[in-house]
């Protein structure tokens, strides 16, 4: 297994402490103890001649990389239904519809379809390991854990992979603010319905009172107005990732109610991933995500290419043809 010794001492020159670790059936565990080793939880090291010692004795171990102070890092693991009680994609779609979306970051996929997102954890803040404290479906890996970190190979389910390269990002403030110690979920209730929609539609953007950066709370625009708008933003929007795929799916839904399939199907359409039927299925599911708006189609729009407004208005004005 030359491939995964060389993985494990790749992480190690990368200055993060690594250890061996095995499935057991429940659970995931280290092959060593602090006991018997080098006094570290799990045995975890930097040292190449530990590494390459480790995987003679266990050549299959997984790669088990500590979180929390250990590493600087903590991790988001966001379970789906495979194998799980809840869908913890639901969940991370109404945290981010309630705080605002979460940086890129690197990102690991399970082989049971769970992603790992990786943030940079602060020296000065304690994050312990948690499950279902974000919300259903969502652990914690924190101060005290670890992850199996890519090309681990789980036995006869698959392995690990890398589905985002980039840098590990800071964490954003109000996911420091609920993973650290000492937080308490909070219930708000906005008495005005109006100010409920508007914040709703922000979506943790900065809340804004005035009816011309509100028009659809204020002055909802004909079903066939929302759905060119809606079909201009998609035309910049990639159907590639299945969560944001997931996510827009509702947000249609939301918008057009059933009436969005067509949208939804054409969108998905542009993706080399596209199955008829399980575009299907998903329209079904994309109805009880009840913590989501239309809004969340233009403001990823916007993300990608903000010209997409300007084809918009041209089209209203019927200076270009659809």
């Amino acid at each position: 297994m030359t491939g995964l010794v060389n993985a494990a001492l790749g992480y190690a020159k990368r200055n993060y402490f690594i250890f061996p670790a095995k499935f057991a059936e429940k659970q995931k565990l280290g092959h060593t103890s602090a006991e018997k080793s080098n006094g570290n939880p799990w045995g975890y090291t930097k040292d190449p001649d530990e590494i390459r010692e480790y995987w003679r004795r266990w050549p299959r171990a997984a790669i088990g990389l500590p979180t929390g102070a250990a590493n600087g890092l903590f991790v988001i693991d966001v379970d789906t239904p495979d194998g799980h009680d809840h869908d913890g994609r639901e969940s991370l779609i109404r945290l981010e519809v309630q705080h605002g979306a979460l940086p890129r970051t690197r990102v690991a996929e399970s082989p049971t379809g769970s992603r790992h997102y990786y943030f940079k954890q602060p020296p000065d803040i304690t994050i312990p390991c948690s499950a279902s404290k974000l919300g259903p479906g969502i652990d914690v890996r924190g101060d005290g854990g670890f992850v199996i970190a890519p090309p681990s190979e789980r036995p006869g389910r698959g392995k690990y992979t890398w589905i985002s390269h980039v840098a590990i990002a800071d964490a954003p403030k109000w996911l420091l603010n609920r993973a650290a110690v000492g937080h308490h979920v909070v219930s708000a209730i906005v008495l005005d319905p109006r100010l409920r929609a508007i914040m709703c539609l922000d979506a943790g953007r900065g809340v804004s009172l005035l009816p011309e950066d509100n028009p659809s709370v204020y002055a909802p625009m004909s079903a066939e107005d929302l759905e060119l708008k809606i079909r201009v933003a998609l035309s910049v929007i990639p159907s590639d990732d299945y969560d944001l795929w997931y996510r827009i799916g509702a947000a249609i839904y939301h918008g057009l109610g059933d009436a969005g399939y067509a949208a939804f199907d054409d969108w998905s359409r542009e993706s080399s991933k596209f199955e008829a039927g399980a575009c299907r299925r998903k329209w079904r599911y994309c109805r009880k995500l009840r913590l989501i708006s239309v809004e969340t189609i233009f403001w990823q729009a916007d993300q990608h290419d903000r010209r997409w407004r300007t084809l918009y208005r041209r089209l209203l004005r019927g200076e270009v043809a659809v």
